[in-house]
């Protein structure tokens, strides 16, 4: 059995502001690349805190990007809570950064990105708990 060539990377964070860089790092990245990065979130606060915080991180500039629950945009950053939105990205092949407690288990990514997250034991244990899932689907897994 051959791995996947999508990909899952996770960001050891142990500091709450490790994941605000971490998030903030990745937008500009794919923002500047060009490419889809769509934020799955658990619920609406949370879409609107990152919503806040990209348009007011980094503090010289901004990142455009929309909350969108019924169909893409043109953006290239997207934050949802609708998961069905992520398998109709197929035909862009999104980067997904997965804010939620579950794992994704969707085909229509080609990187999706999770924290490692240490900032509290309950939370470290569903970071395992998705680094298993993803793994017994035999997706490729990278750690930084």
């Amino acid at each position: 059995m051959t791995k996947s060539s999508k990909k899952v990377i996770f960001f050891k964070v142990e500091k709450p502001f490790q994941k605000i860089e971490r998030i903030v790092n990745v937008s500009k990245y794919h923002f500047v690349k060009n490419h889809l990065l769509i934020f799955f979130v658990p619920n609406k606060n949370i879409a609107t805190y990152l919503d806040d915080l990209l348009w007011k991180t980094p503090k010289m500039s901004f990142l455009p990007h929309s909350i969108i629950e019924d169909k893409l945009s043109s953006d290239n950053i997207i934050i949802t809570t609708n998961k069905s939105l992520l398998s109709s990205s197929q035909e862009k092949l999104a980067y997904v950064f997965n804010l939620c407690s579950a794992p994704l288990m969707i085909d229509a990514f080609r990187a999706i990105y999770e924290f490692e997250d240490k900032t509290d034991p309950g939370k470290y244990q569903k970071s395992q708990d998705r680094y298993k899932a993803y793994k017994d689907k035999k997706l490729s897994i990278e750690s930084y």
